[in-house]
């Protein structure tokens, strides 16, 4: 998620509201969705191993890659959230499978709208095609 502290509490109360989890690792960057929707796969081997730990060693089945509004580090509008959502999407789908080939491990893309302090779960694919 983005590093933004707006929506930090907000996501990792969703997460554990939502998914019955006891704790929430994460992993920030300022505007999390643009920035996966800018890397190439081959250059996110840090986020790799961050995964990595939170699957392996903290028993992490579910990663969430949130994406929010009135955001500094990504400043777009909604749609574009929702394409960069998509793109990281996928990007986070094949590092969980090089990660964890045989565990089930979900990946789910979510939106905070900050004025609202709510989250939106994009759901399916026509929902993430801008």
């Amino acid at each position: 998620m983005c590093m933004d502290g707006r929506i930090i509490e907000i996501a990792i109360k969703w997460m554990k509201d939502n998914h019955e989890l006891n704790w929430v690792d994460t992993v920030t960057e300022p505007g999390m969705d643009g920035w996966m929707a800018a890397m190439k796969l081959e250059n996110l081997g840090g986020l790799h191993e961050k995964l990595k730990i939170s699957i392996e060693n903290h028993g992490s089945r579910i990663v969430a890659l949130f994406g929010h509004s009135d955001c500094a580090g990504n400043p777009t509008d909604y749609q574009t959230h929702l394409t960069h959502l998509r793109m990281g999407c996928k990007k986070i789908k094949v590092l969980v499978h090089e990660i964890a080939p045989d565990l089930k491990v979900d990946v789910v893309t979510l939106f905070v709208d900050v004025d609202k302090q709510t989250v939106i779960e994009i759901t399916d694919q026509e929902d993430l095609a801008a």
